[in-house]
């Protein structure tokens, strides 16, 4: 299957904490540069490789045009130079610490979605 040539972001669309973060990015990607997926609908999308359910339930998932899957953190991470005035941050991410405490600060957001927010989620 031949890979994209943007960036695809695989979130999870039961969820509201998802569904508000994906709006954001897309008003934030004037130009529609990123791609975004409900994770759970991949299966039809060229050049997505099989992904595990789980992990994709974990955090998401986001497949680079050269091939790489960068997840939770490291995917907004790595998807900062795709997006106006993004890429300053994505150097940001180079500090010592800083990507291991936006992985931190990811998973903890993470692991608590389904409750956060008045409109949490449609299945849990």
């Amino acid at each position: 299957m031949p890979l994209p040539d943007a960036p695809l972001l695989l979130y999870d669309d039961q969820c509201g904490v998802c569904r508000r973060w994906s709006r954001r990015l897309a008003a934030w990607d004037r130009a529609g540069r990123i791609r975004q997926h409900p994770s759970r609908a991949r299966a039809n999308l060229p050049g997505v490789p099989p992904l595990d359910d789980a992990a994709l339930e974990r955090a998401l998932h986001v497949l680079l045009p050269d091939g790489r899957i960068c997840t939770g953190a490291r995917g907004v991470i790595a998807l900062l130079p795709w997006l106006p005035g993004g890429r300053p941050l994505g150097w940001l991410a180079r500090v010592p610490g800083v990507s291991w405490t936006a992985d931190r600060l990811y998973d903890a957001v993470a692991r608590r979605r389904h409750r956060i927010g008045g409109d949490a989620c449609a299945t849990r």
